[in-house]
């Protein structure tokens, strides 16, 4: 068992993502405005090609999740397999 000295010097979360329980195992947020920050850290701080642009709900685990896919430019599900 861990004592309570060793959980006093772990970095504290930001408080706005966790570890979702959603089956994608994508991170969820808590809120819409959540998300959005964590977009815009993103974009400030990446140099990927490919980077969150919108949140989106997720009926399944209840939280926010990010994605870098336009609304309404998904594929068909049968294009996709």
């Amino acid at each position: 068992m861990k004592s309570l000295g060793s959980l006093k010097n772990r970095p504290r979360s930001s408080g706005t993502a966790r570890r979702s329980k959603c089956p994608s195992g994508k991170v969820g947020f808590s809120s819409h405005r959540r998300a959005m920050i964590a977009v815009a850290r993103i974009l400030a701080t990446t140099r990927r090609d490919s980077v969150p642009e919108r949140a989106y709900f997720c009926q399944r685990c209840r939280r926010w999740h990010l994605t870098s896919q336009r609304k309404g430019t998904a594929l068909p599900r049968e294009e996709r397999l």
